[in-house]
């Protein structure tokens, strides 16, 4: 008789945690559908190549040409960049370390540039870093 009341509230237990579970994961798709762009929230889009450095000296260009790159985009869909904001995706190179890293990016509505790069890393640098720079 004890055994099956245990087993009743673990299973009681288990119904709760998998509801919340559940109703976590819709508070998470609809939030990542809020933040997508829509028709009047579209991504922020540079003219020009920008630039920016750190006192380390690493870098990152923003440039202006589409990103075409299949395996940064691949880890941007990996991270769940929303697809809005893979299709406005630019090109850019960043600088990290000594070493030359493919990359992509696309502003958020929030003004924050977020950068994945041929390795899988994906980075928030704000907007007003960058500076435009001749033969960036």
């Amino acid at each position: 008789m004890h055994s099956k009341n245990m087993e009743r509230e673990s299973q009681s237990f288990f119904a709760v945690v998998l509801a919340a579970l559940g109703a976590v994961l819709v508070v998470s798709l609809v939030a990542l559908y809020m933040s997508a762009p829509h028709a009047q929230d579209k991504p922020v889009m540079v003219q020009d190549s920008l630039y920016a450095e750190d006192r380390l000296g690493n870098s990152m260009r923003l440039d202006s040409t589409p990103c075409l790159n299949g395996m940064v985009l691949a880890h941007a869909v990996r991270l769940g960049i929303p697809d809005g904001y893979l299709k406005a995706m630019q090109a850019g190179l960043l600088f990290y370390e000594g070493k030359n890293y493919d990359a992509c990016w696309v502003v958020g509505p929030d003004g924050v540039v977020y950068v994945v790069d041929e390795s899988g890393d994906m980075s928030g640098i704000p907007m007003q870093v960058f500076q435009r720079r001749n033969g960036a």
